[in-house]
């Protein structure tokens, strides 16, 4: 049997649960997305239908059995109201838009206006308001009940009293009645069935009633349009003799306040001979303005003549005097001497060029020539000093002149600001004296100004008192409702469908919640930390006899598939075609025996040799599956020295041989704990070529534990929805601490909409013949 358990060694356990072939961990975050949301949906499907359907249900019933009530609707407009009709003062204010229409809200809602409109109706003593609710109707809902209830039981207790000997009100007191609490004014319940609407935006307000009796709701909703009328035409005539009398009384106190505070100014204004001009300056004020005016003209002129009277100093100090312009004499002069300038330069070539010419002769004719010139350049220069005297005499004098006008403009500039400086000091002292008047001043233009408006407002409330427009008119008076309002069904019914899905989706979630049960293959390998070697899908309309044949009669079932690349996942998942295979799960049902069958069936397909065992000698099971005779199996062997081969059922599903568990008498732990199953095992080993255990769970039994040491591989079956988390973490451990060779998980009862086992993949092929629910 070691050589059996060779390929198993603690080792080779590791280096897969380290990550082998097959085992591939998780490093995805636990994140809520589309599919997980979908499971979730399709897993509560049932729940989530029952409650939504019985909430519904619910909703038809209320529905049903509430009494009908129609709703009458009728608008009016309200005009914005004056605000002298409102006794406003100064103190108070303006009434803002908001704030009138609030108030008008306010007594559209008010029990004054309730109790004119019951007592207009005559409907104060009678149920009319609202036929299913009495005067009492605030008593809480089965008050009458209750009420009865506790009589019966002071009733009884004082019986017992009386039997007994003792005082059972001290020792449990009732509470005493109270009878001296009023009852719900009738304006309370008219009001609680009235809506009053405001449109944004604009002056118009929608009345709604609502009533059993439609008749009774349309004139409920038309009086008290009518009655609201009414009531604020009172209150308007109410309030202008309040407000004429109000500024009655303001026009004398303010008018009265008003000459006093003029008498001080004027007392004050002649006391300080403050008089004012007709731009209300004072004489003082106007003659510094006049001053400081006079002041900058006088800059400016200082500053004028000052810069021409430095610019002509500069002219009559230069020496060389050159007139910009000749005169008519000088320009003669000019003339004649270049007309003799040129004769001489003529003389002057035609003597150079032409030899013969008498010397002398042109000697002569030069030299008269040049003296001409020169009595006409001497006669140029007296001209010149002529005019130059001419201009240095009337530069003098206006030099003279220009002196004369600067000085004069700065004598004026000084005593001009001389003058504006006593000027200023007058007015300094003017300010300080028209500080106390301007505030006089100030009194009386204000209260002038609350004289004429309180003047303004008598004169509105006046003309309004003699004939105001009513502001409150009807626009749509209220017909009698042609439909029920409530209990408006379809609204009831809809509002209970998304009740009911909402709160099956809450109690679902809850559910979920508490649910610690395994769900997908990622969650088995974080918990037991081994790889999932096969998803078995679940079969809800086969037997449990029929679902352990599906390989066998249908090979393209989608659990012959599944068992297929079981088959081939665990050839992969240890070095070898494992000898020994027990199968086993945490707890019963799991859907083991299922799973033995089947991927028996499977390896044989394989062309192997297999024997299948039932090992769970406690409850078995496979004999009934299979329908196979269990007289003698695999308990009769290990308890006496009966054959093996003659225990064996050979052919059971094709060359599938059986072993069934047989008749136990003993204690399987002892059984199993003996050296005689491991012989067994070893000695079978040797004629096939599988042997698969069908073995007990493990939880709460040793029976597994056993088998499992001396098994070649150990695959643990887990269901989805039914394994618990916690439990599959302590067989796992249970198995690994008795050295037990647990190389993965076999998923069993995969729905066909869960991520493990689409139905899609078993759904390749020929599908008629699947065995697959669709």
């Amino acid at each position: 049997m070691n050589d059996l358990r060779k390929i198993n060694s603690q080792a080779l356990l590791e280096e897969k649960h380290a990550g082998g072939y097959g085992y591939y961990p998780s490093d995805r975050e636990d994140t809520l997305d589309f599919r997980t949301i979908w499971r979730f949906f399709i897993g509560y499907k049932w729940s989530i239908f029952f409650i939504t359907l019985a909430t519904l249900m619910l909703s038809l019933i209320i529905s049903l059995s509430l009494t009908p009530s129609y709703r009458a609707v009728g608008t009016i407009e309200i005009q914005p109201e004056s605000e002298y009709g409102n006794k406003i003062n100064e103190q108070k204010g303006q009434v803002t838009d908001k704030s009138f229409y609030q108030t008008q809200y306010e007594f559209l809602k008010s029990k004054a206006l309730a109790a004119r409109v019951i007592d207009k109706l005559g409907i104060r003593n009678e149920k009319a308001i609202h036929p299913d609710q009495a005067a009492d109707s605030g008593k809480p809902l089965f008050s009458d009940l209750i009420s009865d209830l506790i009589k019966d039981s002071k009733f009884w207790l004082l019986k017992l009293k009386q039997s007994l000997g003792f005082d059972i009100e001290t020792m449990f007191p009732f509470p005493e009645t109270k009878t001296n609490l009023g009852k719900i004014p009738q304006e309370t319940l008219f009001l609680k069935h009235l809506k009053v609407i405001s449109l944004k935006n604009t002056r118009i307000f929608t009345i709604q009633y609502e009533h059993s009796d439609p008749e009774m709701a349309s004139k409920i909703v038309n009086t008290l349009a009518s009655e609201f009328i009414a009531m604020n035409r009172e209150r308007r005539s109410e309030s202008m003799f309040d407000a004429q009398k109000y500024f009655k009384e303001q026009l004398a106190i303010t008018k009265m306040e008003l000459d006093k505070k003029e008498k001080a100014l004027t007392a004050y204004a002649k006391k300080y001979s403050l008089l004012t001009t007709g731009n209300n300056e004072t004489l003082v004020e106007k003659r510094l303005s006049e001053l400081s005016l006079a002041v900058i003209l006088a800059e400016n002129k200082r500053i004028e003549m000052e810069s021409r009277y430095k610019t002509n100093s500069m002219g009559v100090g230069h020496s060389a005097i050159n007139p910009a312009v000749d005169t008519e004499v000088m320009r003669e002069l000019k003339l004649k001497k270049d007309k003799k300038q040129v004769e001489y330069d003529t003389l002057l070539s035609g003597l150079k060029k032409h030899a013969d010419i008498d010397v002398t002769m042109g000697r002569e004719l030069l030299q008269q020539t040049q003296r001409e010139i020169n009595a006409l350049q001497k006669r140029i220069n007296v001209e010149k000093r002529k005019i130059n005297q001419a201009v240095k005499t009337e530069r003098t004098i206006n030099h003279q002149s220009l002196k004369k006008a600067f000085l004069a403009a700065d004598q004026k500039l000084k005593k001009l600001k001389k003058e504006l400086e006593a000027q200023k000091k007058k007015s300094f002292v003017l300010q300080d004296q028209k500080i106390g008047y301007n505030a006089l001043k100030r009194k009386v233009e204000i209260k002038r100004q609350s004289y004429n408006e309180l003047l303004r407002k008598a004169q509105a409330v006046k003309i309004m008192s003699k004939g105001g427009k009513n502001n409150i008119s009807v626009l749509d008076k209220a017909d009698i409702p042609y439909r029920q309002f409530k209990p408006n069904l379809k609204v009831n019914l809809s509002l209970g469908l998304i009740f009911g899905l909402f709160l099956g989706i809450v109690v679902s979630f809850v559910r979920n919640m508490f649910n610690d049960t395994v769900r997908s293959s990622e969650e088995i390998e974080k918990l037991s930390k081994l790889p999932v070697l096969g998803n078995i899908p679940k079969i809800k309309t086969r037997t449990a006899k029929t679902q352990v044949r599906l390989t066998y009669d249908k090979p393209k079932s989608a659990i012959a598939e599944a068992c297929r690349s079981l088959r081939t996942t665990l050839l992969f998942s240890t070095d070898g075609d494992p000898k020994v295979v027990l199968i086993t799960s945490p707890m019963p049902n799991e859907g083991k025996t299922t799973t033995a069958v089947n991927l028996s069936s499977a390896f044989v397909q394989a062309g192997k040799k297999v024997l299948l065992i039932d090992a769970d000698l406690r409850k078995p099971s496979l004999h009934n599956r299979l329908k196979l005779d269990n007289t003698v199996g695999l308990a009769t062997c290990l308890a006496s020295k009966y054959d093996i081969d003659k225990a064996i059922q050979p052919k059971v599903l094709g060359d599938l041989s059986v072993l069934t568990a047989g008749e136990v008498k003993n204690n399987p732990v002892g059984l199993f704990s003996s050296e005689k199953m491991e012989n067994l095992l070893k000695e079978l080993s040797l004629t096939y070529d599988n042997i698969i255990l069908d073995a007990p769970p493990v939880m709460g039994l040793a029976d597994s534990l056993l088998l499992a040491h001396i098994s070649s591989a150990t695959l643990m079956v887990v269901s989805h929805g039914q394994t618990n988390g916690k439990e599959l973490i302590a067989t796992c451990n249970k198995i690994r601490q008795a050295r037990g060779s647990l190389i993965g998980c076999i998923y069993t009862k995969v729905g066909a909409y869960d991520d493990d086992c689409s139905q899609d993949i078993y759904a390749y092929g020929n599908q008629s013949n699947f065995g697959l629910v669709r």
